[in-house]
């Protein structure tokens, strides 16, 4: 499965018949900028609801409905120090019509006009004589913000990310930030949507019955981007910086949040291993976090290990009470030790084998998840295929996850802790 570069897009297909509907995406990316990321979210809360041909949320609905009930969705995510608004529509096969008696059906050709006026349509006129739109999504944006800061595990993570990452761009929420969302206006919507159009890496990838030649015939109509001749940009794994410890007390919480964050080097070769190693270590109900430090020692009400290959990182998130912060940080270490030094068990270490196995055959099972693997899969410098992957996970041995895990660099630590109200305290006392 290669890309292909076209008219300034790379562009990726898996033809499949295993489900009713296809998937196609469309990325922008853009290495990620300070400041910057706030109009962009913004830009992807506009883009979902309305454009030139299709001014508001209701004549977008109408157009899904008419395409057999489509989905469609604009997210902005990171990958690497890469920043993406990602366009994806869902929607139904035109030999499932046929099935049906409704051939003649030009689903492709329609959903392919919807998302070229999605992407390239949007109406700054429209907004200019409507405020009430852009205040409409401004304000979306803004509570999906401050919701993140009500939850106290995002509010860990982002504050985990400020003291992990050297560049102040990465440290930055890829929603922006509430205040400068409050100040974006139309000329700055304006600056980052051309930026987007002109110099974001254009990346589209199809699942299901989408054949090659239906793609190009579509994308010549689409605008091409200005630097359609420069070569592709790749996603690269961001610098961290040197191992820091910190404690943040926040009012109005009971328990507390402890964040551990490891650097580990993730090559092609390394994948396999590294999916294995998180599964042994912590992601999963037979993991050694969950069954020594959760199920055996009772310290934490969830803890687990989460890994980002993009960022050649393994990160540690345990929900505990205040005083267990530290004993689980020990035993956290303690674990890693045992992967280390091989005593994990055979048993366990085939138990994590079969996890990762399973999860990948998941995902064979899932569109969407399998759309979203493939297209970020196009901005790293290599990777490898699923077939060659699923062969790697079955053949890797205890001793390469051991020789990995001694590679694992503790970096950020970060425990946001309840601070106690000696007030409240004193005045339910009396």
């Amino acid at each position: 499965m290669k890309t292909d570069e076209f008219m300034g897009y790379r562009v990726k297909q898996v033809h499949s018949q295993q489900f009713n509907s296809n998937v196609m995406m469309l990325a922008f990316a853009q290495p990620a900028r300070k400041h910057a990321t706030s109009a962009r979210a913004l830009l992807s809360y506009l883009m979902a609801v309305s454009s030139t041909t299709y001014p508001n949320q209701q004549v977008v609905s109408k157009e899904l409905m008419e395409l057999y009930g489509a989905s469609y969705s604009v997210k902005v995510l990171a990958y690497g120090d890469m920043n993406l608004i990602l366009f994806s529509v869902t929607f139904v096969k035109e030999e499932c019509l046929k099935n049906l008696g409704l051939a003649g059906q030009k689903v492709l050709t329609r959903v392919f006009e919807f998302l070229r006026s999605m992407a390239f349509g949007l109406d700054f006129k429209a907004l200019e004589e409507n405020p009430a739109l852009l205040s409409i999504e401004k304000q979306n944006l803004i509570q999906a913000i401050l919701s993140r800061q009500d939850d106290k595990v995002a509010q860990a993570l982002d504050e985990s990310r400020v003291r992990l990452f050297e560049d102040e761009a990465l440290q930055e929420s890829i929603l922006g930030d509430v205040s400068e969302i409050e100040a974006v206006g139309i000329p700055e919507l304006e600056e980052a949507y051309t930026e987007m159009l002109n110099s974001d890496e254009r990346l589209l990838f199809t699942h299901g019955a989408i054949q090659e030649d239906e793609v190009r015939a579509a994308l010549r109509s689409w605008p091409m981007k200005d630097s359609s001749e420069l070569p592709p940009r790749f996603a690269k794994v961001p610098r961290l910086k040197a191992k820091n410890s910190e404690k943040i007390k926040v009012a109005g919480f009971q328990q507390a949040v402890t964040i551990m964050n490891y650097q580990l080097p993730v090559k092609k070769d390394d994948i396999a291993a590294t999916l294995v190693l998180n599964a042994l270590f912590g992601a999963g109900p037979s993991s050694l976090l969950f069954t020594e430090v959760r199920e055996k020692e009772s310290l934490a009400y969830n803890i687990s290990s989460r890994l980002q290959v993009d960022l050649n990182l393994i990160t540690v998130l345990a929900e505990c009470q205040p005083e267990q912060a530290e004993r689980i940080k020990a035993l956290v270490e303690e674990q890693l030790a045992k992967i280390q030094e091989k005593s994990v068990g055979l048993e366990r270490f085939s138990q994590a084998k079969q996890a990762v196995l399973s999860d990948r055959i998941r995902l064979e099972d899932h569109a969407q998840g399998q759309v979203v693997e493939g297209l970020l899969k196009m901005l790293a410098e290599e990777s490898i295929s699923s077939s060659d992957l699923l062969k790697a996970v079955e053949e890797i041995s205890l001793d390469a996850v051991s020789t990995l895990a001694k590679k694992m660099i503790e970096k950020a630590s970060l425990v946001l802790a309840g601070q106690r109200d000696e007030q409240k305290e004193e005045e339910e006392g009396r």
